[in-house]
């Protein structure tokens, strides 16, 4: 999967991270469920693994919480204004994105 971006646009920034995600929990589904294939389903969590742990700590709660784990929404609503919000979020995903476009 090619996620290179050369509009970082919020809306496909996180249309890029969100597919990601999509795919990361496929394989972990796939790779629970005997499927075939496993070693490119380990290749991709890994590479999603790689790439979250490159980021700092407060990108990697930016995207564990908007993509991955999503059972706290409105989770930012005590900590951070909303334009601080998106201005992080934005910042995360295209790290993410960069991260995860390097890994191998």
């Amino acid at each position: 999967m090619n996620c290179t971006n050369k509009d970082d646009s919020y809306l496909n920034l996180k249309s890029s991270v969100s597919d990601i995600a999509e795919k990361y929990f496929r394989c972990l589904q796939n790779l629970n469920e005997s499927k075939s294939d496993k070693y490119s389903f380990s290749i991709y969590i890994k590479r999603v693994k790689d790439a979250y742990a490159k980021l700092d700590h407060l990108e990697q709660r930016f995207i564990n919480n908007e993509f991955f784990y999503q059972d706290y929404p409105n989770w930012w609503k005590d900590k951070y204004c909303k334009s601080t919000f998106y201005r992080i979020k934005k910042q995360s995903m295209k790290d993410f994105l960069e991260a995860f476009n390097n890994a191998k």
